[in-house]
């Protein structure tokens, strides 16, 4: 297990982010956003494990590969999540001072 630790703790927290900010696209009904983005995460980590096959798969390269997948998917959803996000705080500050 200590030489998957730091890779398992990579995969946790990547995968928390992501869970959260899907939740928030899912919410906002932006599933073929979703789909696409997974579709391309699936092409890159699809082409990771056929490398990984070519020259030798270890525990630990399996490992790695969790991680870009979550990696990929946790950067594909908050790139997504934080402009839309942004873009509705701006939208309420403003509907909120034109009430005042």
């Amino acid at each position: 297990m200590s030489t998957i630790g730091v890779q398992s703790a990579l995969s946790i927290l990547f995968c928390c982010v992501d869970c959260g900010c899907e939740g928030i696209l899912v919410a906002q009904g932006r599933l073929r956003y979703l789909a696409l983005s997974m579709a391309a995460v699936f092409a890159v980590v699809a082409a990771y494990f056929t490398a990984c096959w070519r020259y030798g798969c270890t525990l630990e390269s399996v490992w790695w590969g969790l991680v870009l997948f979550f990696a990929l998917r946790c950067v594909s959803s908050v790139l997504a999540v934080v402009p839309s996000v942004l873009a509705q705080r701006r939208d309420s500050a403003g509907a909120a001072l034109a009430v005042a």
